[in-house]
């Protein structure tokens, strides 16, 4: 738990669906432990059954000397910051082929994310964004190649007009995932969703949005798709039953 100041308050948020977005008074203080858990020159590692309360921006994160990290069961409950860009980044894998499972993420922004120099590789499973500020998403500089399985949330893998970020994410793939979304097509590469519950735009960060990019891949919206999980059948066929017994519920397995 990271203490703040109660008495740092304000009404401002950012990136929402306008500018100068004010709404009802929330705690703000950012004077306090910034990241929980951060893996850098780790491979092999993992994190399991936590829960972390009022930090800034983190609950698990991993950075470019981050490989093949598990992170599953884990809670984010009630960040302290202001509710707008830079802030609640609260999975936030920037490392390669890591494994977010059956987390929840409450009041984040970026709440599941994927980001800048190799964040490539990544999966997001059974995991819930509940009360979100912005969507889950690949959201810096082309990170390539993340799944987001069975996750509830806003989702997306679009262009922004911020030339620091442009082009979030490319190949990536949603599948049977629940909430609102927008997927476009980058050049060179496409993004996909498959099975996806939701309608087919956000409220987050429309202006930095481009409605007129080409759409990506969808397939099969509002009715989910067999398998039900992309990673876990992939997994399956790679190492065998006894791998996927290793990791999953009997609820993930059906």
């Amino acid at each position: 738990m990271s203490e703040f100041d109660p008495t740092v308050r304000t009404k401002e948020y950012g990136n929402m669906e306008r500018n100068n977005y004010v709404a009802e008074e929330y705690y703000s203080d950012e004077n306090h432990w910034n990241n929980f858990i951060v893996f850098d020159n780790t491979k092999n590692a993992w994190v399991r059954n936590a829960t972390a309360l009022h930090f800034v921006t983190s609950m698990v994160g991993t950075l470019r000397g981050a490989k093949s990290i598990t992170i599953q069961d884990c809670v984010s409950r009630e960040p302290i910051s202001q509710r707008r860009g830079g802030r609640r980044f609260i999975f936030a894998l920037r490392g390669q082929l890591a494994l977010v499972q059956r987390c929840l993420s409450d009041k984040g922004r970026h709440s599941f994310m994927c980001g800048q120099p190799i964040g490539s590789g990544n999966v997001f499973l059974d995991c819930k964004a509940t009360s979100p500020y912005s969507s889950s998403e690949p959201h810096e500089q082309w990170t390539t190649g993340n799944v987001y399985d069975n996750i509830e949330a806003p989702l997306t893998a679009r262009f922004w007009k911020n030339i620091t970020i442009g082009w979030a994410g490319a190949n990536t793939v949603f599948w049977n995932c629940k909430g609102d979304f927008l997927v476009q097509k980058p050049p060179t590469a496409q993004n996909y969703t498959f099975g996806h519950i939701g309608v087919d735009s956000v409220s987050f960060n429309i202006p930095l949005q481009d409605p007129m990019k080409d759409p990506g891949h969808l397939e099969s919206l509002d009715r989910h798709v067999t398998p039900r999980s992309l990673y876990l059948t992939q997994l399956r066929e790679r190492l065998g039953d006894a791998a996927v017994r290793n990791i999953a519920t009997p609820s993930q397995i059906g």
